[in-house]
């Protein structure tokens, strides 16, 4: 009533309504479609000593930031992406390249591992317990060598707020059957750890919104350490 009453229409008022309801929907842009670099980092070899500085960096330095492993619809590579908000990009190609002797980073085009005529499974994983030196990612990375080389598909996402170490960890596996697509799904969630709780999202659709956009969900959050962050990515 007092924003009537100073002139605001009803009708301005209702927009405002559904663009909350769309955002509250979608997830927190941390990032928007213009404001993130997205890097691909291509080494001969895995480093864990230079994953979890990596890591340990980007923590750190307290801006949101996004890691990814995915195996596109077409193709049988896996690629590692890392991506931060537009003004920080030279500065992580910086620091990648001073603690990953050897290693290539390149800017990324946006990519997919949907199958259009097909079907995709969405997961989401809360910790449950603590990690107590679990490593899952050799697991976690074995998965994706079983993508087929066209039509099939699969991420594991990781968007992470380093001022509270809140995470949404997104999985995701796409293939031409549904069958195949749970079936890529349950192999993949087999490779975490019980402390490392995986569920299927009941909104499909808008996670998968979520991922393209790289949103925060904070119904999907959870809360680990820098150790679990570098455990489960690299």
């Amino acid at each position: 009533a007092f924003l009537i009453s100073l002139g605001i229409p009803t009708l301005f008022l209702g927009i405002i309504a559904v663009i909350f309801l769309i955002v509250k929907k979608t997830g927190q842009k941390l990032f928007g479609k213009r404001n993130l670099a997205l890097f691909e980092i291509k080494a001969s070899g895995s480093s864990k000593e230079a994953t979890g500085k990596l890591t340990d960096w980007l923590c750190d330095f307290k801006a949101p930031f996004v890691l990814e492993i995915a195996a596109h619809d077409v193709g049988s590579e896996t690629h590692f992406y890392v991506g931060v908000k537009e003004r920080y990009g030279e500065t992580l190609t910086n620091k990648i390249t001073e603690i990953w002797p050897g290693a290539k980073v390149e800017k990324a085009e946006a990519y997919t591992i949907f199958n259009t005529q097909g079907d995709t499974r969405a997961y989401y994983v809360k910790k449950t317990a603590e990690l107590g030196g679990a490593d899952p990612f050799p697991a976690i990375f074995e998965k994706f060598s079983k993508i087929e080389i066209a039509g099939e598909g699969m991420a594991m996402q990781i968007i992470v707020k380093p001022k509270k170490m809140q995470v949404n960890i997104r999985l995701l596996a796409s293939a031409l059957s549904s069958y195949r697509a749970e079936e890529l799904m349950h192999d993949l969630r087999t490779a975490f750890p019980t402390t490392l709780s995986t569920t299927e999202s009941k909104r499909p659709k808008e996670f998968i919104g979520s991922f393209i956009e790289r949103n925060f969900d904070e119904s999907q959050a959870t809360v680990i350490s820098k150790e679990d962050l570098a455990s489960i990515w690299g």
